[in-house]
């Protein structure tokens, strides 16, 4: 049974200021915590501070986490205090397709800016683990009735930045380098039909373009050589990591501060309050 936390409720009505949120979600043990800790700026001496962070084969996250990080620390560029959400890893062996939907939806709902956090390359196979994004115009509805369309969904969902972690290629296409943003748009346009599942597929790809209108692709490679120092990466300082991940990870970090909007629903800003009392409206209609 989903409900809030009252912790979690008295810690967002202590902000009387609009609220920008940072959702992240994506498969489990992917590295969702850790990268909400970069951008918390909650990393190395400060790493107690920041979302949870395990290093065993279990889930460490349950539910969607909140975590108000210092706004010293991180402050959007265009107004509000962030807040970050830290969703429970999808396709873990604990839960069903169901309750991801409702993890998936939950913080897409409740985010001003939203990431898919994912490993590796845009194959076949990770647009397969976007099937949630074909479920939602089922999941969601905008009026007494479903809706007809994503379109219809679209005004309603924040940005999408889709991290591809531990990314090892040269982009390039036709012998021509490309950059992060052409590889997804390329990625996500339909195929052919005549593949194996590719009407299925087409459809997942459809759901993305038609419901993140405004969305953007970045890569990063892996933060460090050995695996003991990936498991502890968040209590690494940034001299101790590779240089590249470092310089990868400032530039997303600073282009999600200056992108992520206050959230706000039908024009009206949000505070804190406002953003719990919305977060308990989506569990009763859920």
């Amino acid at each position: 049974e989903w409900q809030l936390v009252e912790e979690g409720v008295e810690l967002l009505k202590t902000i009387d200021e609009p609220v920008t949120v940072v959702a992240v979600a994506g498969l489990y043990r992917t590295g969702k915590s850790c990268f909400l800790n970069c951008v918390a700026g909650t990393t190395g001496a400060k790493s107690t501070t920041g979302p949870r962070v395990g290093s065993t084969s279990e889930s460490c996250t349950r539910g969607i986490d909140i975590c108000l990080p210092d706004a010293a620390l991180a402050a959007p560029a265009k107004g509000g205090r962030l807040v970050l959400l830290d969703t429970e890893g999808l396709a873990s062996m604990d839960q069903d397709e169901n309750y991801d939907a409702q993890v998936f939806s939950l913080a897409l709902l409740l985010s001003s800016y939203f990431v898919i956090n994912s490993m590796g390359v845009i194959d076949e196979a990770a647009i397969d683990r976007l099937y949630l994004m074909t479920e939602l115009s089922k999941t969601i509805q905008v009026s007494a009735a479903p809706a007809d369309s994503a379109a219809e969904l679209a005004p309603f969902f924040p940005p999408l930045l889709w991290l591809l972690r531990d990314f090892v290629l040269d982009l390039t296409a036709d012998g021509k380098t490309i950059s992060e943003q052409e590889y997804m748009e390329a990625a996500i346009s339909a195929r052919s039909t005549n593949q194996r599942r590719a009407a299925e597929r087409n459809d997942i790809r459809q759901a993305i373009r038609e419901l993140f209108p405004a969305r953007r692709c970045r890569t990063l490679v892996r933060p460090a050589v050995d695996e003991e120092s990936i498991r502890q990466a968040v209590k690494l300082e940034d001299a101790q990591l590779r240089p590249e991940f470092v310089k990868q990870m400032g530039t997303v970090r600073d282009e999600l501060l200056a992108a992520a909007p206050v959230k706000s629903l039908y024009g009206s800003a949000l505070d804190g309050s406002m953003l719990a009392t919305l977060a308990q409206s989506y569990l009763d209609a859920m």
